[in-house]
């Protein structure tokens, strides 16, 4: 598991509301308990300071599971280096 994984899954669980052990890398995110447009921008919201970068609001919408968030924040880490 990815650096940057290991710390969205818990950051992930924490902004859907979903017990920690519930959440992998894949994980879907419209299938969290509390998922939406709102923890969607809370998520984005953290993620940016968090791992100094800027993502992309489409390609952010667009990711489908926590693991290919993970992938997006990493590439846009090595990116932005």
């Amino acid at each position: 598991m990815s650096d940057v994984l290991t710390d969205l899954v818990p950051l992930v669980a924490e902004v859907s509301r979903t017990r920690p052990h519930e959440v992998t890398g894949s994980s879907r995110f419209e299938q969290l308990a509390e998922w939406g447009s709102m923890a969607a921008l809370r998520l984005l919201a953290e993620v940016e300071p968090r791992w100094n970068v800027r993502l992309d609001l489409r390609r952010y919408l667009a990711t489908e599971t926590v693991a290919e968030l993970a992938d997006v924040i990493a590439q846009e880490r090595l990116r932005s280096a």
